[in-house]
């Protein structure tokens, strides 16, 4: 059985052997007799061709993270501006909430009416000796009740800042989920470098200063929100849309250092 079969691969290798070659090639010639290009010092200044050594150089530390493009709405009180991600469920969440503040500021402005008009009535009918005192101080009472609650829903409502339809996009954050362990180790406080992913390597990067945004967290993945508004537009770049960005790192690192057009893809 074994003779069979040694037979039948030694049949098969001459049946490969004799069949036609795929390609073929016509005048080989050896590497070594290949010509030898030679370039004066003006072809080599014309081509911009350089020789630099590579360094080892102290690089400042960096980490890059995920974040996401946001747009943040202005007019909110205290400086701090809540922010629309890409998502229907964010737009549809903050317009909800607008509109329930706007509701109670309608419905505390009402009650102030017409605790006000109370208090008319209330006065007059004192002049006219048919009221008490009482019923004054108590209307007066109502009053600044109302007021004083026309104020805290008129402040809740900036605290929510502009309408969701009148998002300024020309002004966009990014969101950077940070993991708690890693923030002692960010500067936070330093700009950072930003990149679309869609673009990949190559892609432009832009700086991005650090805002003051809403301090938003998550619990489930133990992350902190952070806040970074850009310098230049990034081409392609909406909200939604994933970035890649470049925190500076406390501490420094020896590297090898050669320029960039030296690198060849």
């Amino acid at each position: 059985m074994i003779l069979i079969v040694l037979l039948l691969i030694l049949s098969l290798d001459l049946r490969a052997a004799d069949a036609p070659s795929p390609a073929k090639i016509a005048n080989p010639v050896k590497e070594a007799d290949l010509a030898t290009v030679t370039l004066t010092p003006q072809a080599e200044q014309r081509l911009g061709i350089k020789l630099v050594a590579i360094e080892r150089r102290a690089i400042a530390n960096t980490r890059t993270l995920p974040g996401e493009a946001v747009l943040p709405l202005a007019g909110a009180k205290g400086g701090v501006a809540p922010v629309v991600g890409g998502t229907l469920d964010e737009v549809l969440k903050l317009a909800d909430a607008q509109a329930d503040a706007d509701g109670r500021v309608e419905t505390a402005r009402v009650q102030l009416d017409g605790a006000k008009v109370a208090h008319d009535r209330a006065q007059k009918m004192l002049s006219a000796e048919a009221g008490s005192v009482r019923s004054v101080d108590e209307a007066k009472t109502a009053v600044q009740i109302a007021e004083s609650a026309l104020t805290t829903a008129k402040e809740r409502r900036a605290l929510l800042g502009g309408e969701v339809g009148n998002a300024d996009g020309a002004r966009l954050w990014i969101r950077v989920p940070v993991f708690i362990g890693q923030v002692g180790d960010l500067q936070t406080d330093a700009p950072a470098r930003v990149r679309i992913l869609a673009g990949g390597e190559r892609a432009p990067a832009v700086s991005a200063r650090p805002v003051t945004g809403p301090p938003t967290a998550s619990a489930a993945s133990a992350t902190v929100d952070f806040f970074y508004q850009l310098d230049a537009p990034l081409p392609g770049l909406r909200a939604g849309a994933r970035v890649e960005i470049a925190i500076p790192a406390r501490g420094e690192s020896e590297a090898l250092v050669a320029p960039w057009a030296a690198v060849m893809h």
